[in-house]
Parts: C-alpha cells; structure tokens; sequence
C-alpha cells in the first residue's frame, strides 16, 4: 500500500510518502517519510496536508527515500486509493530524478470498493473508513497507506478476489 502528497499541482514532486505492508491477513509495517521535493509548495497543498517548506527542509531527498523503499515498492503488488494518481506522481517523480523502473502490478482499493459498495454514499477514503470503522488522520501518507491497508483487508474479508483488479503500470 502506498500514498504520496505533493507540494504543488504539478504532480510530478513528492513531499511525503506512506507505505504499508501486508503479510498473512496482517498490516506488519506502516512508514512515513517526509521528503524534501526541491520545489516551490502551493499554499492549496499546504492546505490539503499541512506540511510546509519548514517541515521537509531537512529531510532527505527524493533519490535517499527510494533507496529506503525501492525493495518494498518492486516487489510487493501496490495498492493504493486512487492508485493512479498515486503512481502518476511516482512516475513523474522518478522520471525528474532519472530512475527508470519496470513494470509494476497494482489494485486500486477505490475501483474495488465501487464495484462492491454501490450502497455507500461515496467511495473517498474517509467514508470507507468510517464504514469499516478504520481510524485515518487524512492526508497524512502514512495514515492513508495504512488505512488502505485495513481497507483492502476488509474487502478481502467481504470476497474481493484481487486477482480480477490486478493492473499493469510502467514507470517509465
């Protein structure tokens, strides 16, 4: 499971990821890393997150931070809420650093919860959370990469069956 929030409506600068990792039924690893985007932060964004120019100036790199998760992400199948802007804001961040990357499979939790949920009034993050009674702090990415966690867990739990809404992602 993943999350990224950006800096700016650019999409292609990463100031914060989340990552979780499930094995055997279980979230067994949930991070968060600040990152400092080596770019201008749009006050909306700051809005969104609350992180600020201040929060990233001393935290690492992008490149540093890939280094640290790299393993996690090509080797696990990525899941995400939205998953495509997610990995959009990646590819775009690896492609400003230079990194070219393969092929990575991934679930959307949103596609799965709209094909399985089409009594819930919305499918954001935060509702499902409330209908699962999953704790969030919203835009924080390592609160959303767990909570999406928990949430495909119980999706599993109710029959999704991942095989059907595994998809195919360059990184390139």
């Amino acid at each position: 499971m993943f999350d990224v929030e950006t800096p700016n409506f650019s999409n292609d600068r990463i100031c914060s990821i989340g990552i979780a990792i499930i094995e055997d039924g279980k979230v067994v690893k949930s991070d968060n890393y600040l990152v400092n985007p080596e770019c201008y932060f749009d006050y909306r964004n700051i809005g969104i997150h609350g992180i600020r120019p201040e929060d990233v100036a001393d935290a690492p790199c992008f490149p540093d931070v890939w280094k640290m998760i790299r393993e996690d992400f090509l080797s696990n199948l990525l899941v995400a809420h939205n998953a495509i802007f997610d990995l959009g804001v990646l590819k775009k961040t690896l492609y400003y650093y230079g990194f070219e990357e393969p092929l990575v499979y991934y679930v959307d939790t949103l596609r799965i919860a709209r094909a399985m949920l089409k009594d819930t009034a919305n499918h954001k993050l935060p509702t499902l959370c409330c209908h699962y009674d999953i704790d969030l702090n919203h835009h924080d990415s390592g609160s959303d990469s767990k909570a999406c966690a928990e949430l495909l867990l119980n999706l599993i739990n109710e029959g999704a069956v991942l095989d059907k809404y595994i998809k195919e992602y360059s990184l390139l």
